[in-house]
């Protein structure tokens, strides 16, 4: 997690980075492999649809941003590990799916309602 930042920080020194995922074990793992950038890497625990309520959270309202880079598509984090309830493998029936990142979150889980 957080490889894409790591190399722009490295190569942009006045870069900062906002880093947005509703997944909070990946926040939690960028953060620690980004700590030695100090605040120039922000991570924030929400959806890609409130961009705008981070970046105004993190730089104040009304901030111009400079650039996105969006990583949109899963992680083998969540595939490999089939408790996360997106793994397809494992031998895990499909009443196990689950698919929302976090199992704090409201709503039935993507399995509800497959046979099984």
């Amino acid at each position: 997690m957080g490889g894409h930042t790591e190399g722009a920080l490295d190569r942009f020194p006045e870069l900062t980075v906002i880093g947005i995922d509703r997944d909070p074990q990946a926040i939690a793992l960028a953060s620690e492999r980004l700590e030695r950038f100090g605040d120039r890497f922000r991570a924030v625990h929400t959806t890609y649809d409130r961009i705008d309520e981070a970046v105004a959270e993190q730089c104040g309202p009304g901030a111009r941003i400079d650039g996105v880079l969006m990583d949109l598509g899963v992680s083998s984090l969540q595939l490999d590990e089939a408790e996360r309830g997106f793994a397809y493998s494992k031998g895990r029936a499909s009443r196990h799916a689950d698919g929302r990142h976090q199992r704090t979150q409201r709503g039935r889980p993507a399995g509800h309602g497959l046979g099984g």
